[in-house]
């Protein structure tokens, strides 16, 4: 059993989407075929021509012919309670389903002028989802559905074998330690800060585990892979291996302990690079970091989550590419909760600029934790109603959960007192899913 889409072109785009759509979503195997006499002779058809003709018909714009990016302002519909883009009156079927998935999933908007936050990223206020109130809803997947029913209409004997709920459990590793493994000139300065503030407690903390007498407040991990195990429950950890920076404070790669907390995990998880802030801009530092992990795990890394959720494309994903990472878990906004690409399920990267897919595929994630806490200002008590929504919403629509927590989040130290619980009700929760 096969979809047949025709069209009196056949592009890379429109290849690509209608596999994302049909082979991905829907189940079904898709083919795109430009001779309109053996249209008649398939049995499953989607005429995406403007010709009238056998099949279910979708007029199409010019989005998935052009071979240039233009700046393109697709008109925003609404249709059968959901919202639409390339709406257009004249479509029999209301809009162009093709154009208005790929528009989303390519990040089209991203590959035009557009503002930045003050890290540089994409501004997620400035996205059409966000300004036409849709951002919390996975719409390719709406959109997909909505393609099925209407070609269930059309052909009753089709059937598709659309993908089950799935999740990935994910901890980033900003910081591996609180206290430890600084090095002496870091250490100093820091008790000496606490001291000649006054801050009289951190420094006791601080001065017990350097010395022995107390267990690093961020070192979490024990507890992490034990509660994991018990649960049954392989998990992603993305360690931050960058130097040392403004904006990257993580701990030395050449510390032994750090190289030996890395392989324990590995024991027990898989690990993946957490690209620093700096590397974001520089290509040979991400080289240099994915070369420092891989050496050592004795393997090589294949996946990777930008710090601060920072990366630029085209840039970022080709430069990902180039390394042999072949999955990326940073499609996501750090400042709001939803859909970066309005979808909630894996999907390829499709490269703009050269017109192209690509072998990286990309896993959104819909929220995180220090979403909830820096930019909602909102404490535990309210956290596990968001993950709960995402989560039912995720499922409903037979998407893949992508959670994002931080080992320092888990760690019930000062400002993260009772974040653990929510954790362990949210992996309990997902999974009785």
């Amino acid at each position: 059993m096969k979809i047949y889409i025709y069209s009196e072109a056949v592009s890379p785009r429109l290849t690509y989407i209608a596999k994302l759509l049909f082979d991905d979503l829907l189940g079904i195997p898709s083919e795109i075929i430009s001779n309109l006499e053996s249209v008649y002779e398939k049995e499953f058809v989607i005429n995406y021509s403007n010709q009238q003709g056998v099949g279910l018909q979708i007029e199409p714009s010019k989005l998935l012919f052009e071979k240039r990016i233009l700046n393109e302002n697709p008109k925003v519909g609404q249709l059968e309670g959901f919202p639409t883009l390339f709406a257009s009156d004249k479509n029999s079927f209301q809009f162009d389903v093709f154009s208005a998935a790929f528009y989303l999933v390519s990040r089209y908007e991203e590959y035009l002028p557009h503002r930045t936050d003050k890290h540089n990223r994409f501004d997620p206020e400035q996205s059409i989802a966000f300004l036409n109130d849709f951002l919390d809803k996975p719409v390719v997947n709406i959109w997909a559905e909505y393609l099925g029913k209407r070609l269930k209409e059309v052909y009753p004997r089709i059937e598709f074998q659309s993908k089950k709920f799935s999740f990935i459990n994910t901890i980033d590793v900003d910081y591996a330690y609180a206290y430890l493994e600084k090095g002496i000139i870091r250490t100093i300065g820091a008790l000496t800060r606490d001291f000649v503030t006054g801050n009289f407690q951190e420094f006791k903390s601080r001065f017990q585990t350097y010395f022995g007498s107390k267990e690093d407040p961020f070192n979490t991990f024990e507890h992490i892979l034990t509660f994991h195990k018990r649960l049954k429950l392989n998990s992603i950890f993305f360690f931050h291996v960058g130097d040392y920076d403004e904006n990257d404070k993580s701990i030395s790669i050449s510390s032994p302990k750090m190289q030996s907390l890395i392989k324990g995990v590995k024991d027990y998880a898989e690990v993946g690079l957490h690209p620093s802030y700096a590397s974001s801009t520089n290509h040979q530092k991400l080289g240099i970091e994915l070369r420092r992990l891989s050496k050592v795990v004795h393997q090589p890394i294949t996946k990777s989550r930008n710090h601060f959720i920072k990366f630029k494309l085209p840039q970022t994903y080709r430069e990902l590419i180039e390394l042999d990472i072949k999955e990326d878990y940073s499609m996501g906004y750090a400042s709001k909760m939803g859909f970066r690409a309005g979808i909630c399920s894996p999907f390829y990267f499709y490269d703009l600029d050269y017109d192209a897919p690509t072998n990286l595929k990309v896993f959104p994630f819909y929220l995180m934790e220090a979403t909830i806490k820096y930019y909602f200002e909102e404490g535990p008590e309210k956290a596990m109603r968001y993950f709960e929504t995402y989560i039912d919403l995720v499922k409903k629509h037979n998407g893949t959960f992508v959670s994002l927590w931080h080992n320092d989040s888990l760690s019930e130290w000062g400002q993260w007192e009772g974040w653990s619980t929510i954790y362990e009700q949210m992996l309990d929760y997902v999974l009785k899913k």
